[in-house]
């Protein structure tokens, strides 16, 4: 187990939970100025429109096909939504699903004026310490969430017969993966390329969207309203993490394989580091945080500080034993680190020790597991998700 450098503490001496929670806003409000950025104040509504349900898996389930829109002074934008529900004769559980894969592949992004051959190159000019090869899990696939319902990604079967419901939408549907600002929610909140230096990036803009879906799931009649979580990979893991900590209706969040600026420690960060990213995505983020690339000792707060905002609701971390790139030491470090704040609403604190793979360790609405193998979102994971769910709530 290798050691860790030091974080800032998140209960001040002798700290009560009142006094936490007393706290807590404050703290969102620094993390969103600092590192994800902040939403332009402005009016907006959603509606929806359901375009279709059709019953599927051999009268099992219904499938909804619903388009989402965001309305404000500058526009509207509209995204679809696919929504699977187990034929059920009580109100279920419900996971929205923020994709990071999209229906067509797209040629991954790489800094300007590199090429993938010059990843070597570019992990030894930003002192980037690998733990083990680079998997990012095989070729890329492409993923219709309205028919393709047995992708690990996507397992939709398992979850049926779990009697879990599944909503799902791409990220990029809700704004593109680049850092031109030109169309999607980032338009209609007058966003543009020229940013201010707090306002906010992608991955709080998917955060944003997932709060929008959110408005809608809970209007469904088969879905317990307060038993609806958020999950997402790699990207969208970072982006399920924000919107858990900014909307509290979530009753659950899974960060999976979701590495740098997402469950994983920030000091001392193996593969993905903040040079890294800020490299290669520094609109992921509000301009601010690019001040503090080499500096991470200066920010006032570390990614376990991100994780324990969720609590007191369920917090289930996900990692690839292989997953190098994320660094799954470093998520676990960070989970191990916000359950003090969990034991605040009496759950235990989490072990320390590195557990081993694929066996889940939980302590009360806090958990981790490890699944075996590299830089994906399984069936495994999702069933983990459900179980640890299951158990709290």
């Amino acid at each position: 187990m290798r050691t860790f450098e030091n974080v800032p503490a998140l209960l001040q001496p002798g700290e009560c939970r009142a006094e936490w929670e007393a706290r807590r806003r404050a703290m969102v409000r620094t993390i969103a100025e600092t590192e994800y950025g902040c939403r332009p104040e402005m009016p907006y509504s959603v509606s929806w429109e359901l375009k279709s349900r059709q019953t599927v898996l051999e009268g099992k389930a219904d499938r909804l096909i619903t388009d989402i829109t965001v309305t404000t002074g500058l526009g509207s934008h509209t995204f679809p939504l696919y929504t699977f529900l187990p034929k059920s004769a009580k109100k279920i559980p419900a996971t929205l699903l923020i994709c990071s894969q999209s229906r067509v592949l797209v040629p991954q992004k790489m800094p300007e004026g590199f090429k993938m051959e010059d990843l070597p190159k570019i992990l030894s000019m930003l002192n980037i310490v690998m733990d083990g090869p680079m998997d990012m899990g095989g070729p890329r696939r492409a993923l219709d969430l309205a028919v393709d319902m047995d992708n690990g990604h996507w397992p939709v079967p398992m979850m049926m017969e779990m009697g879990h419901a599944v909503s799902g939408f791409y990220a990029t549907e809700a704004q593109p993966d680049d850092a031109a600002f030109e169309s999607g929610l980032a338009a209609i909140f007058g966003t543009t390329k020229n940013r201010g230096e707090n306002e906010w990036g992608v991955l709080a803009i998917w955060a944003f969207a997932a709060s929008c879906v959110l408005d809608y799931l809970r209007t469904l009649p088969e879905i317990d309203s307060s038993r609806i979580g958020v999950t997402g990979h790699s990207r969208c893991g970072k982006a399920a993490l924000w919107a858990g900590v900014t909307d509290e209706r979530f009753a659950w969040v899974m960060p999976n394989g979701s590495g740098c600026c997402g469950a994983a420690q920030l000091r001392g960060k193996h593969g993905e580091n903040m040079a890294s990213i800020n490299l290669m995505m520094p609109y992921w983020f509000a301009p601010a945080f690019g001040k503090f690339v080499g500096r991470e000792a200066a920010l006032p707060f570390d990614q376990h500080t991100v994780l324990a905002l969720v609590a007191p609701r369920v917090l289930h971390v996900a990692s690839g034993s292989e997953d190098f790139w994320a660094d799954p030491e470093g998520e676990h470090r960070s989970t191990v680190l916000a359950s003090e704040v969990y034991a605040l609403y009496g759950n235990p604190r989490l072990e320390e020790s590195f557990p081993a793979v694929n066996t889940p360790v939980e302590a009360g609405a806090i958990g981790y597991h490890l699944r075996k193998g590299p830089h994906l979102l399984t069936e495994y994971d999702w069933k983990c998700l459900a179980e640890h769910v299951a158990r709290i709530l």
